[in-house]
């Protein structure tokens, strides 16, 4: 298999959580969401049924299971003890960087590196103030922390990949981005969802005609850039959504919609779901 070559720079990643824990009970029947994140789990005690796309995994004792792009249900043993890791590892776009279209099961024994990075990632994470959501996206942290922290992602990011090609698991095809564009894509991601996104001051930033910066645009992402503006937005209402500090109001104005009736028509058409659905199936995930 044929391992691509990849600038950091052209990759988003993102920790979510990761935690060593008994599978509470409110959470042994559950919805199960890996559509939007990777999920990763090592079962070190009891074992977990996962029915998702028309499949059943089960994972016993011992194993690590991948959980394949999409949603479904888990049903988990009680008292069953798991090593919890879920992440984003995805291209500019939002593409996954490694194709997610099947579960993947890896005997614990035969993949000791998976176990220890997961260790190191949890212990860095210990040293942590997590939100009650338990995600790390947007959490400000001492730099030693923050570095540290990075640090062990970026290993358990390294031995994923080797494990899944190592399993057969291929990599997306990937993007080539343009430097002018990819300066432009460091913008938008700070550029606010509460200001109208004007493509004409996008072109000048960076030197180029309307015409022919929305060529290049479109070359380097697959997408225009009010549809990847839109996609950005679209990401972070999941997020905020996955938080249940954030009322969906407050959500509806952070995003820069004019009422949550808009946002949530907007959040439907592009999910099926509208945002209390959305974040009824997320919430409480494992």
């Amino acid at each position: 298999m044929r391992i691509p070559a990849l600038s950091l720079n052209d990759c988003r990643r993102e920790l979510i959580w990761a935690n060593e824990r008994v599978v509470e009970p409110q959470y042994l029947d559950a919805n199960l969401e890996a559509e939007h994140v990777s999920v990763a789990w090592l079962v070190l005690r009891g074992s977990v049924e996962i029915y998702a796309c028309g499949e059943t995994t089960i994972v016993d004792a011992g194993r690590w299971v991948f959980v394949r792009k999409c949603s479904g249900r888990q049903l988990f043993l009680p008292e069953t003890k798991i090593l919890s890791v879920r992440f984003r590892f995805q291209d500019r776009v939002g593409g996954d960087l490694l194709l997610r279209n099947k579960s993947v099961v890896l005997n614990a024994v035969e993949t000791p590196e998976l176990e220890r990075s997961a260790r190191g990632l949890v212990k860095a994470m210990s040293a942590v103030q997590v939100p009650p959501s338990g995600f790390t996206a947007d959490i400000a942290l001492p730099i030693h922390q923050g570095l540290a922290l990075d640090a062990a992602f970026n290993e358990w990011l390294a031995v994923y990949c080797t494990a899944m090609f190592a399993n057969g698991i291929s990599a997306s095809q990937l993007h080539t981005v343009d430097p002018r564009i990819r300066g432009i894509l460091n913008l938008l991601d700070q550029h606010s969802f509460s200001k109208r996104l004007v493509v004409s001051d996008l072109a000048k930033h960076c030197g180029l005609g309307i015409n022919r910066f929305g060529v290049l645009f479109k070359q380097s992402t697959g997408k225009s850039a009010h549809v990847y503006f839109d996609h950005l937005r679209l990401q972070r209402a999941q997020v905020l959504l996955q938080r249940p500090e954030h009322s969906i109001k407050e959500i509806t104005w952070e995003l820069g919609f004019g009422s949550p009736q808009h946002f949530s028509n907007w959040f439907k058409l592009r999910t099926g779901k509208s945002p209390a659905d959305f974040r009824q199936t997320s919430l409480g995930q494992t």
